[in-house]
């Protein structure tokens, strides 16, 4: 797999989970295991960032007024994670951004 066919598809898969934390959220059922919910979560992203096959910079370079920056595998390896988080975790933020508004919403309204 592409690395930009993993990055949809983590994306894909933070839609989705947000989908069904929602649903969770709504029945009660949910209440109490958001650590698991975060475990899984991860679990996941990282294990679709390890599908790439074949990413094609062997290294990050950045350039900087003119000066290439190598970073080092290390560097490089957090920046890789960094992409996918984002693409997985970008529809989790929001959609609890989301329910959080929603729920205030619920809760001004009943108050007046």
């Amino acid at each position: 797999m592409t690395e930009a066919q993993a990055l949809i598809l983590a994306f894909a898969f933070g839609c989705a989970y947000n989908w069904l934390i929602a649903r969770w959220s709504k029945s009660g059922n949910g209440d109490g295991f958001t650590a698991l919910w975060v475990v899984l979560g991860v679990a996941m992203t990282l294990a679709i960032s390890a599908t790439v096959t074949h990413s094609h910079l062997a290294r990050l370079q950045i350039v900087w007024q003119g000066d290439v920056l190598v970073l080092s595998n290390s560097q490089h390896a957090a920046w890789y994670e960094l992409k996918f988080f984002v693409a997985s975790g970008l529809p989790m933020v929001v959609g609890s951004l989301w329910r959080y508004l929603n729920a205030f919403s619920i809760t001004l309204d009943d108050g007046e």
